[in-house]
């Protein structure tokens, strides 16, 4: 019992730090004054850069970040020789897109935890029923038989009463 309550405390961390990573890249995303390195995401969330490391997807994330500010810098540059570019227009909203469908993709995954976890608690729970169901029904069966037996020794000790009554004194 006391492993599930580690697995449990253990996806729980994980997704409190999933959430807080996930904010921490948004502000950065958000932030081009922000330095976008592990060391800087690290700083912002407060988890460290091992346990960010392990993670892989936010090194992933911080690399997006990195290309998309070479491009907003390119922009700027075509924005100086052009008013209106549809490529600047087009990657801005592909930008927003993808910054939805991770927030999206993330609430879909806390669904999914989420899901497995009541399963998992009602299976311990039906299973915890089923035991306790058959544990009454043995004692049940126990509680007859003591009843069983103890109207055979009534019957007994009445023969032994009236066999008394009976014998002269």
């Amino acid at each position: 019992m006391a492993t599930r309550d580690f697995d449990q405390k253990n996806r729980e961390d994980f997704d409190r730090n999933t959430a807080i990573l996930n904010d921490a890249l948004m502000k950065m995303a958000g932030s081009s004054k922000i330095k976008a390195s592990i060391s800087e995401l690290a700083r912002i969330s407060g988890i460290h850069r091992n346990t960010i490391r392990d993670r892989g997807w936010p090194l992933e994330r911080i690399e997006a970040i990195k290309k998309n500010r070479q491009l907003d810098v390119y922009r700027q540059k075509l924005e100086k020789e052009k008013s209106v570019d549809p490529l600047s227009v087009l990657s801005d909203r592909l930008e927003a897109s993808r910054v939805e469908v991770i927030h999206w993709f993330n609430k879909c995954l806390d669904a999914e935890k989420k899901r497995l976890k009541t399963e998992d608690q009602l299976a311990m729970m039906k299973e915890s029923r089923d035991t306790y169901m058959n544990s009454a029904s043995v004692a049940r069966q126990e509680v007859w038989a003591k009843e069983a037996e103890i109207e055979k020794l009534r019957s007994v000790i009445q023969v032994l009463e009236s066999a008394r009554d009976e014998t002269p004194p």
